[in-house]
């Protein structure tokens, strides 16, 4: 993947002022980025939305391998602490990673009115990450496999900010992460909306239908994209994700 300098990796609040807030959540070595133009139309349609940088991404890879889950999941959980400081009603969606922080956090915080999962790494295809606890003490990082190249619409690349490379230390922590996710499914209860794309390279497809299956909550719907990649927030059916977000959203916060 590309830094590309076109592209703003900072995090971002847009809307503020809406009483629904939406907290939304990058993936892992992205950037908040490939959930900004999601943020802009949920603003529009007027909610109060923030895309928070998780610790060690938009800056260096090296970075990135120096910080643990509890870090990432850190710095989610401070924006949404800022959200419901000014929200009534607060909605959490996140993509890959950040689908896995999504629901960790909703098994933290009963009271999250929703969750939102894209993409979510419950696990992944490279089953390299299993060594990760061995490969981390032997080399620092991986060529990375462009993520964006299983996105159906060729202009997705453009719009991805991400390192070039995995770091190893911290896929490690991507894998303990997941892990704890598995363990805390039965305590998610919150109304849940999960989006996975047919041509997601990254990430099990099992994995997501597994996640449906198991998470407790009574109010779950599964939405299969037939043209979208992993970085379904920016590819090929990304307007249609947007709006059928809203459109769960504004029928559980009134």
């Amino acid at each position: 993947m590309a830094q590309h300098p076109w592209l703003d990796p900072r995090p971002f609040t847009f809307g503020e002022g809406g009483r629904v807030g939406v907290l939304l959540i990058h993936g892992f070595t992205g950037a908040p980025t490939e959930m900004r133009p999601m943020g802009k139309y949920l603003a529009a349609q007027g909610y109060t939305v923030a895309g928070p940088q998780l610790a060690g991404h938009g800056s260096r890879w090296q970075t990135l391998n120096r910080m643990h889950w509890q870090d990432w999941v850190g710095s989610a959980g401070v924006a949404l602490t800022q959200l419901q400081t000014h929200c009534d009603r607060v909605f959490v969606g996140g993509l890959s990673l950040g689908g896995l922080i999504t629901l960790y956090l909703g098994a933290q915080h009963p009271e999250i009115d929703g969750l939102v999962p894209m993409a979510p790494a419950m696990r992944v295809r490279n089953k390299l990450i299993y060594l990760t606890p061995l490969l981390k003490y032997l080399f620092k990082k991986r060529d990375t496999q462009e993520t964006a190249s299983d996105a159906v619409d060729p202009a997705t690349f453009d719009r991805y900010w991400s390192y070039p490379v995995t770091p190893i230390a911290a896929a490690h922590e991507v894998l303990k992460l997941q892990r704890r996710v598995w363990g805390l499914l039965d305590q998610v209860t919150q109304p849940l909306l999960i989006f996975q794309g047919y041509h997601d390279r990254q990430v099990s497809l099992k994995g997501t239908a597994r996640l449906y299956e198991r998470a407790r909550a009574a109010d779950k719907t599964l939405v299969w994209l037939d043209n979208s990649g992993h970085c379904l927030t920016v590819d090929s059916e990304r307007q249609a994700v947007w709006r059928k977000t809203h459109e769960w959203i504004q029928r559980r916060s009134h």
